[in-house]
């Protein structure tokens, strides 16, 4: 019995120890619990203020949108709108509207198309749809919208940015119209051109016939008045002759295929300056390394022929000089210079020298159209031709075109 009392007594003294070790254990679990649970607190705190934050922000940022923002539901209807949104579809607040109610009826199709590319997550850019408005205005508006899903991946809303794009457009109609009109109306300068020029060169050609018999019939007479009569005649018929096809010229000169492409300048110039070779008491000078440059190759052609002509006609120099060089400006762009040492252009007249039929003195040889038409070229080229002039010293004439890449 004494023995049994001693296990028993032995066994209730372990199980009061692994009592209290336990309830030890189990008060330091707690204090842990306790801990983490203050923490998670603090955390959970920080959190809710950083997301009422961004939620605040978010929603500041959907408000102060130029574009309209809208978050609505699968069957269209608006679950939230900014004021710009507000603006765009002349709501005064989004309720239970239905966005679909503004489509106009032949829309219908094209807006089905958009929210079927939206409902298989992808994203809608730049989708324009037409609307009338409640005051029965009609509008284009510009749409980038994506889907909103659930935690499943599920599609449940859609939220979209609307531009009102409707006076953009107008502009761009309006801009077509006009160049449409502008293109028939040049159609039709052009052709008036070709018949005035038909019309003019039959009876000239006549008035030179019937003058060179008179000559022939007259040129016993031996009278030094007639002949310079006869050489004046011809000389003005030369000359009108010439003016009627420089105004061909001028019609071509932005009519023809304007086929952009890159110019070796080397191989054009060199190109033109040999018509020159023994013609003319000019030496032309060009410097080495031309670069290839974006442009019209004819219509290149025609500028350099025409500012090289320019300064043959009016140098009055025993020997005269052009010099044509290049200096690159950028990465882009590269300026030409074609310089002679000429009569020169007074300040006065180079005030005008790019308007047509403007020359700086009569001459059977000079129509006043050349410098008219290097002017239209290099306008179709984006570039702007400068002059730089001084009587009986120089001329020089400098433009840039864009470097090919």
């Amino acid at each position: 019995m004494g023995d049994e009392k001693v296990i028993y007594e032995r066994a209730l003294r372990r199980e009061k120890a692994a009592r209290k070790a336990a309830e030890k254990i189990l008060e330091q679990k707690s204090a842990e619990l306790y801990q983490l649970n203050q923490e998670l607190n603090a955390k959970n705190l920080i959190l809710q203020q950083n997301f009422t934050t961004k939620e605040k922000e978010l929603q500041d940022l959907a408000k102060n949108l130029v574009e309209g923002y809208v978050i609505a539901n699968l069957d269209g209807f608006v679950l939230k709108m900014n004021d710009s949104a507000k603006d765009i579809f002349e709501l005064e607040s989004s309720g239970s509207f239905n966005l679909q109610s503004l489509v106009a009826n032949d829309q219908e199709d094209h807006l089905s198309s958009g929210i079927k590319i939206l409902l298989e997550d992808k994203a809608l850019s730049n989708f324009e749809l037409r609307i009338i408005t409640p005051s029965e205005q009609a509008k284009t508006i510009l749409i980038n919208a994506s889907a909103i899903k659930d935690a499943k991946g599920t599609v449940v809303a859609l939220q979209a940015l609307f531009r009102d794009v409707t006076e953009i457009r107008k502009l761009e109609s309006d801009r077509e119209l006009l160049l449409q009109k502008l293109k028939l109306q040049n159609q039709e300068l052009e052709e008036y051109a070709h018949v005035i020029s038909h019309d003019l060169k039959s009876p000239l050609r006549n008035l030179y016939t019937l003058n060179t018999w008179i000559k022939e019939k007259t040129q016993n007479a031996n009278d030094p008045q007639v002949t310079e009569y006869f050489e004046m005649i011809f000389s003005t018929l030369e000359r009108m002759d010439n003016m009627i096809l420089e105004i061909l010229n001028f019609s071509k000169s932005d009519k023809d295929a304007m086929h952009f492409e890159s110019v070796d300048l080397n191989v054009l110039l060199a190109e033109i300056c040999q018509q020159y070779i023994g013609k003319s008491n000019i030496e032309i000078e060009l410097t080495p390394d031309f670069p290839s440059v974006y442009g019209v190759k004819i219509k290149l052609f025609q500028v350099f022929q025409n500012l090289i002509d320019n300064a043959i006609k009016f140098n009055n120099k025993e020997k005269g000089q052009v010099k044509i060089s290049h200096k690159k400006t950028d990465q882009a762009k590269t300026r030409i210079t074609v310089w002679d040492n000429g009569k020169g252009i007074s300040e006065r007249q180079q005030a005008k020298v790019f308007k047509l039929f403007e020359t700086t003195e009569k001459s059977h040889s000079s129509s006043g159209v050349g410098l008219a038409i290097v002017k239209k070229i290099l306008d179709a080229h984006q570039s702007e031709i400068r002059l730089e002039s001084s009587v009986d010293e120089y001329t020089q004439f400098s433009f840039e075109l864009n470097i090919s890449k």
